[in-house]
């Protein structure tokens, strides 16, 4: 199976000065050999939080009520996983713009995260259900959803188990957090002490649990998740159903007679967030002081958007302007309607030399422009063309930037992504090859075309597969001419092949397929514009 490629970028976000009062200064920090709490609070600051008044809201009709109250009594239908309610993976979502979800860590094994549309919906309502979701902290009612102990382990006295915490972290500069969460550890891992073991190794997830975690997706709280997974085997339960505790701290922190107003106070600070340190900060104290700091600002940006289109779009709009290569921050925004925001994210499409950048402000770019899209992605997969002397080198991987270009046209452009794939195969090196059996999957009908020359390849991938189904012991490396193979197959059952057997056997179903190939493909293509892999 490909393994999808990903990059990951930890950029600082600082918020642009605004006309609004900058807080109060913090005392210099203490940088002895540990970080504690207090040490965070002196270097991570909110500067020049802007001051947005909104206007007075309507009060919620009756029947706007009910709908939300029944959102959240819908919750105990839940019966599946997601962020924040799972034993065998951890990560982070807004759910209405789910192309930002991300898994930190998964077990193999473990059932996808999957959410329920009552969940969406409460998230999307947001400061409107936040009071409900406050009120039904402590709802014992049960879901369908039973967590056990992760995948794999095994509850002794040696590791693994699972285990009650009160985990929930703040912004450090949100003095209504430290009020109401006190002192902590920057990062739940952090604490030693894993807490009360659960009884029976099993944790009914209940309706204040699931609330919990719409909260924190609403709030932009990553750490508030009833449960997640710890290496090794450690499953940690946060339920305020089972700790009056937690309650306590997190309607202290969100309550308010105007929740609309009070959420978008806070999620401006965040914005503003940012990390003040001395020159003579340790390297230690300015990486967990940065890891604290740097995620409190992007998904605030989001959320503002989200929630504060019409308030905080061109505020958003200004600050692209100035970072148009943190891809961070344009895959927080690229999504949105707003017309400022929009046009920037599309303007950096249009200029910018990076290939994930563009790949990122794709979203924002009208159907309309596709003429665009095209021209972009073709002169991108030109930059990366190789020179002929380190072309067999390779220095990166097969599904690398120039593999998300083709696969991206192959879904956004359809047909008229053909020219992209063209052009990407002018260099047949081994791993555009092996790259190309798996971005043929967005334009099957044209994998006879594209990976027929690749029949001949027996150049060994690094990748296996079973000599026998079920039989992980006895295992042989795939060739680029299996690959191309099993690729074809899946577009054409009537061009059968299994990826089983000796090299030996899987030689002769690729010879039968090129029989039946030959009796159904001309030798040469009548536009020899349209000839598959050229120079192969």
């Amino acid at each position: 199976m490909k393994t999808e490629h990903w990059l990951t970028a930890v950029l600082i976000f600082t918020a642009v000065p605004l006309l609004a009062e900058q807080t109060a200064g913090a005392p210099a920090p203490s940088l002895g050999s540990g970080l504690q709490g207090d040490d965070i609070a002196t270097v991570v600051r909110a500067l020049d939080v802007p001051a947005i008044k909104l206007p007075l809201r309507t009060p919620l009709a009756p029947e706007e009520i009910a709908q939300i109250k029944q959102h959240i009594a819908n919750l105990a239908l839940i019966d599946r996983p997601d962020m924040g309610l799972a034993s065998n993976y951890t990560g982070t979502a807004f759910a209405p713009v789910p192309q930002v979800s991300s898994v930190g860590m998964m077990l193999l094994g473990s059932a996808q995260p999957k959410t329920s549309g009552d969940f969406v919906e409460l998230v999307k309502l947001g400061p409107k259900a936040l009071p409900f979701l406050l009120e039904a902290l402590d709802d014992r009612t049960p879901t369908k959803l039973v967590l056990g102990q992760p995948i794999g382990s095994h509850s002794n006295e040696i590791f693994g188990g699972m285990f009650r915490r009160n985990e929930i972290r703040g912004n450090p500069a949100n003095a209504a957090e430290r009020t109401a969460i006190g002192p902590k550890p920057p990062h739940a891992s952090e604490d030693l002490d894993l807490g009360e073991s659960v009884r029976d190794q099993r944790h009914i997830v209940t309706v204040g649990d699931v609330c919990f975690v719409i909260i924190g997706q609403i709030t932009n709280r990553p750490s508030y998740r009833a449960s997640r997974y710890q290496p090794t085997a450690i499953s940690i339960i946060n339920s305020p159903t089972d700790d009056p505790e937690l309650v306590k701290q997190i309607r202290s922190i969100w309550s308010a007679s105007e929740p609309e107003q009070h959420l978008m106070d806070f999620l401006l600070l965040d914005f503003s967030t940012t990390v003040n340190l001395p020159e003579n900060a340790s390297q230690e104290l300015r990486q967990r002081a940065f890891g604290v700091a740097w995620q409190f600002p992007i998904g605030a940006t989001m959320r503002l958007l989200y929630y504060f289109p019409n308030e905080t779009g061109d505020l958003i709009a200004q600050l692209i302007a100035g970072k148009a290569e943190d891809k961070d921050l344009l895959e927080a925004v690229a999504w949105s309607k707003h017309p400022a925001v929009r046009s920037q994210v599309t303007k950096i499409f249009r200029e910018t030399k990076d290939p994930m950048v563009l790949l990122t402000c794709l979203s924002a770019v009208d159907e309309k422009d596709n003429d665009l899209v095209l021209q972009r992605i073709l002169s991108l997969i030109d930059a990366l063309k190789l020179p002929p002397d380190i072309a067999d080198k390779e220095p990166f991987g097969p599904f690398d930037e120039g593999y998300m270009l083709v696969l991206a046209a192959g879904k956004r452009l359809g047909a008229a992504s053909k020219s992209v794939y063209l052009r990407y195969s002018e260099q047949p090196t081994f791993n555009r090859r092996v790259a190309l059996c798996s971005a043929i999957q967005a334009r099957p009908e044209w994998a006879v075309e594209f990976l027929a020359p690749l029949l001949d390849d027996t150049r060994e991938e690094r990748m296996w597969y079973q000599v026998v189904e079920g039989n992980d012991q006895n295992r042989l490396a795939i060739r680029v001419c299996d690959d191309a193979a099993r690729a074809i197959n899946l577009s054409r059952p009537d061009l059968p092949f299994v990826l089983h057997g000796t090299h030996v056997d899987l030689d002769r179903q690729i010879a039968v397929m090129k029989r039946l190939i030959a009796k159904t493909v001309p030798s040469k293509p009548a536009d020899p514009t349209q000839s598959s892999l050229p120079g192969s």
